[in-house]
């Protein structure tokens, strides 16, 4: 069976409710939650940070000729394997590279 995950900033926004509203007598268990929060979301935002960069990167490598076979297989690889890594950071219904 195969889950939907829930999105980044739902999880965030998820983990920041109970940090507020967990009954914590020493409130261990609200500071533990609140920066798990936090490092979920400066790790969220340097990922898509570099998504964008990667995709600015795919752009350049897109407009390069090869001079050989090797050099255009190697060219063709690399834009497949970055298309699959930024797959995942499209809007639903996906938006071409």
């Amino acid at each position: 069976m195969n889950t939907p995950r829930t999105s980044t900033p739902t999880l965030i926004a998820a983990m920041r409710a109970l940090a507020r509203d967990i009954d914590s007598p020493d409130g261990v268990a609200n500071a533990a939650i609140l920066e798990a929060a936090e490092r979920l979301a400066a790790l969220d935002g340097e990922t898509l940070l570099l998504a964008d960069i990667m995709r600015d990167a795919y752009d350049v490598i897109a407009v390069i000729e090869a001079d050989d076979s090797d050099e255009d297989e190697s060219l063709r690889d690399l834009k497949i394997k970055m298309s699959y890594a930024l797959a995942m950071y499209d809007p639903p219904g996906g938006v071409p590279l």
